[in-house]
């Protein structure tokens, strides 16, 4: 979810297809995102990416901000000088099968390219 309301809203709809998410919804994946700050459970890959998305913080601060204390503070931390994307990095197919995200991924060339 947390991907789908960045994408949602750093591109138009008229290209990703997706409009009016769900507000309760994207609320509990951000709650729950910042407990897992919280609790120390972001991995590495989600970490990058969520540096990535935070970036754009107009797409996680408004849900954050005077309520999830970790996920603001973590999104205001991201140096944005600097790309978190990992560039021809991550191992050949890792983002196979993960949806729209997955797509998205590859097409930011996450991945290692074939010799």
């Amino acid at each position: 979810m947390i991907f789908l309301n960045w994408y949602a809203l750093v591109k138009p709809s008229c290209y990703t297809g997706i409009e009016d998410l769900d507000n309760v919804t994207l609320s509990e994946s951000y709650s729950i995102l910042d407990q897992y700050l919280i609790d120390g459970k972001i991995d590495k890959e989600f970490k990058w990416m969520l540096s990535f998305y935070s970036s754009w913080d107009y797409t996680i601060l408004p849900f954050s901000e005077n309520k999830l204390e970790a996920l603001t503070a973590f999104v205001k931390r991201v140096d944005t000088s600097i790309s978190s994307c990992p560039k021809n990095q991550l191992p050949k197919g890792v983002m196979d099968n993960r949806g729209q995200m997955g797509i998205y991924w590859i097409s930011m060339s996450v991945e290692k390219k074939m010799m």
